[in-house]
């Protein structure tokens, strides 16, 4: 049956009303397909159907036509029906396994490709499109092996250079990447995505304007290449172009305005730029789009926490572990959990079970048991916080004190950046060994060389601390110490505490560790070069100043109830808040002093305070206070011990776990008896005895007078003591577990 040509006469082609036959009409069509012009060559595959319903070549190239219409269910149903014609048609499969990919099947499209390449070994194409469903997988050595043997059969395949070079880029094969794009450039000088890929490289590698050259290149070829406008902006972010970065993602957005991403990296933007309320809505974009786009997820329940709004901060946080899986994610809603003053116990316990699940890798084999001591014992210190860090402070006194003749001391160590106390850690550490670069199980390996007996994991959940390598058993006794909470880990064996953090017979605080408590947990150097004492500010203003140098992150609802009380009943007294920069920041300021005057607080008695400042200029900002209020659930440890030190008591409310006690801890073993009572049970005495002590002067200036003294005399002070205590505590379960072996 003759076709008719659907092309109008006034064109220079053959006349409307002329018979075409099949093979013309399939020729037109492809000419009108390669030059663009989809929809007639849709017609044209579709009246040669009409004659011929299984025609392989007009199913096969309507199919691909459909593809990259952006029609992938129409091309699905037209290549399956390709297949089941032509099961040995390997053109077909191939099609099929990229539109099943394009749609997320990855199993089916990967089973398609293997069945393209049982019919085609040698096919160049259905191998790369195999490394391309195998990446997607997250399946790296198989894809990479794919594009390898797609680059030995056809060795100028641009594109398979350009995947191979994304592969390379996630297994941290930068070099080789480079290598990659570069080629797949100097095959094909148009290519736009490997420009786009090596422009994105050069950017993590700092090579910020080479960066910018490939970007601006690819985007002079295809202006609307919406993947390189979001490199761009990515890029002009971080060297602080901020509005050339805003333009740049919005034009991705007008150009794409269904994507979440573009709405994404606006909300980053935002969030960079402090302008919270903006970044809240393009997060809430996002969601409108891909309700279970994790980063939009986790992004909000950071803001919210910044705002007060924990409820659902909360809820972002828990739909970001769950959607997410990753232990990162399931670690911030632990942290988050803390500071909700409704979090209950078992909820809490359970979550950290599975952050800690989330992260296990399971040793494959045991780990050799090391030989007891016959000289010194080993002890391996593993922290992300060898440095300026309330970790750091606290843990250094006790590194710089140990036994040296008895303890032989091993630090595994991941600073973010290093300072003045890194130095020192390095200094005293008998083994100082860099991990940031190692995997856990490279760690893990590293640990159990070096013979460690007892190995203590610093920092918890907080920071980027791996306490999970752990879970690989690389030393026979392990330890967590300066967690918030447990660790959840059953590799875990001991969780460093004292009798107040975790009172005997009365916490109910659950825990997969059995509790190692010391006389007392925490112990600071005393602070070299600080301001002085000043006498006691009240009694030459007339009012009281409480402060909180806490962040705000803590100040949740119950704690500005009891501070709106205590407020309510000394009107003449202020309250001091700081905390870095962060009351600077519009959003978050006003939104405090709107929490307060819905407490009846007016603005005119707060004072905001902001900055990043050296030690010592921070620590003066306690000669304004009178009082330290602490926040709770979460409480505060170093801000707890730098009041005092300024002379500055500290009414703090001890919670029902560890992590509401921190501050507690501190003020009972400061050394000053009427100091212990500021740590108080109920939120009811928490606001009676910040009144009670405001109104008593003369006992607030004695206690500003001898508090610095009595702290430097303290057990939180004697360094020497602290580590025999220790010591003696490691020696302790040491003998229990060789007389139990």
């Amino acid at each position: 049956m003759p076709l008719m040509n659907p092309m109008a006469p006034n064109q220079n082609q053959p006349n409307a009303h002329q018979a075409l036959s099949i093979a013309d009409a399939l020729a037109l069509a492809m000419q009108h397909h390669q030059s663009g012009n989809l929809p007639q060559a849709e017609a044209l595959y579709r009246q040669i159907l009409a004659t011929d319903p299984h025609h392989p070549d007009a199913l096969y190239l309507l199919g691909i036509l459909a593809q990259q219409a952006g029609q992938p269910t129409q091309a699905l149903s037209t290549l399956k029906q390709l297949t089941r014609r032509q099961p040995k048609l390997g053109q077909a499969w191939c099609a099929l396994g990229g539109v099943q990919r394009d749609l997320g099947q990855l199993a089916q499209s990967l089973k398609s490709l293997r069945k393209a390449l049982s019919i085609a070994p040698q096919d160049a194409e259905s191998r790369m499109s195999l490394g391309i469903t195998l990446g997607a997988m997250q399946r790296l050595p198989e894809a990479k092996a794919a594009f390898d043997r797609c680059l030995q059969i056809e060795p100028n395949h641009a594109e398979a250079h350009n995947n191979l070079g994304l592969i390379q880029q996630q297994q941290g094969e930068t070099e080789k990447a480079l290598a990659s794009f570069q080629r797949a450039i100097e095959l094909q000088p148009d290519m736009v995505a490997a420009m786009n890929n090596l422009g994105s490289v050069l950017h993590a590698q700092g090579a910020l304007e080479e960066a910018r050259q490939w970007l601006e290149k690819a985007l002079a070829i295809q202006p609307d290449h919406g993947d390189a406008l979001r490199n761009t902006g990515h890029l002009l972010r971080d060297m602080g172009h901020d509005d050339e970065a805003q333009s740049r993602y919005q034009q991705a957005l007008d150009l794409y305005p269904q994507w979440p991403e573009p709405h994404d990296d606006l909300g980053r933007l935002h969030q960079k730029m402090k302008r919270f309320d903006q970044a809240i809505a393009c997060y809430q974009e996002v969601l409108s789009r891909q309700p279970d786009h994790t980063e939009a997820h986790h992004n909000l329940s950071v803001l919210f926490t910044h705002l007060g709004q924990l409820d659902q901060a909360l809820n972002h946080a828990q739909q970001a572990a769950e959607h997410s899986g990753l232990f990162r994610r399931w670690k911030n809603l632990v942290n988050l959990m803390l500071l909700h003053p409704d979090t209950d116990h078992q909820p809490l316990y359970a979550t950290c079970r599975e952050a800690s699940r989330r992260a296990v890798i399971k040793p494959k084999r045991k780990a050799a048991r090391p030989p007891s001591p016959s000289g010194r014992v080993r002890i391996g210190y593993l922290s992300s916080d060898f440095r300026d860090h309330p970790v750091g402070r606290n843990v250094l006194p006790l590194i710089t004190h140990h036994d040296r003749n008895s303890f032989e001391i091993f630090c595994y160590a991941e600073p973010r950046q290093q300072d003045d106390i890194t130095r020192q850690f390095k200094e005293l550490a008998d083994h100082w060994r860099p991990i940031q670069n190692l995997s856990d199980q490279e760690v893990a390996r590293q640990i159990t060389s070096d013979g460690i007996h007892m190995m203590i994991y610093l920092g918890g959940m907080f920071d980027e601390n791996r306490f999970t390598i752990a879970a690989l058993r690389p030393a026979p006794l392990q330890l967590s110490f300066h967690g918030g909470s447990t660790t959840g880990l059953d590799a875990m064996d001991y969780w460093i505490t004292d009798s107040t953090l975790h009172p005997p017979n009365q916490s109910r605080e659950q825990f997969s560790e059995s509790l190692l408590r010391l006389p007392v947990f925490y112990n600071y150097p005393p602070l070299a070069e600080t301001p002085d004492v000043t006498p006691l500010p009240a009694l030459e203003r007339g009012f009281i100043t409480f402060a909180s140098l806490n962040n705000p992150d803590k100040i949740n609802d119950a704690v500005m109830a009891a501070w709106g009380k205590i407020l309510s009943q000394l009107p003449k007294a202020r309250l001091l808040l700081k905390y870095r920069d962060q009351l600077a920041i519009p959003t978050l300021k006003m939104n405090l002093l709107a929490r307060f005057e819905a407490q009846g607080i007016s603005p005119d008695r707060l004072t905001l305070l902001s900055g990043h400042e050296d030690h010592a200029t921070h620590l003066a900002h306690y000669q304004q206070a009178d009082i330290a209020l602490d926040t709770f659930p979460c409480t505060g440890a170093t801000t707890t011990f730098q009041a005092l030190w300024m002379g500055v008591p500290v009414v703090t409310l001890l919670g029902a776990r560890f992590i509401g006690r921190m501050a507690g801890d501190i003020v009972v073993h400061a050394g000053v008896t009427e100091l212990a009572e500021l740590a108080v049970e109920t939120p009811a005495e928490y606001v009676s005895r910040a009144v009670a002590l405001a109104e008593d002067l003369p006992r607030l200036a004695g206690l500003r007078h001898h508090l610095r003294a009595a702290l430097c005399a303290s057990p939180i002070c004697d360094g020497p003591t602290y580590a025999r205590q220790m010591e003696q505590a490691l020696h302790t379960i040491w003998n229990q577990r060789e007389n139990q072996a």
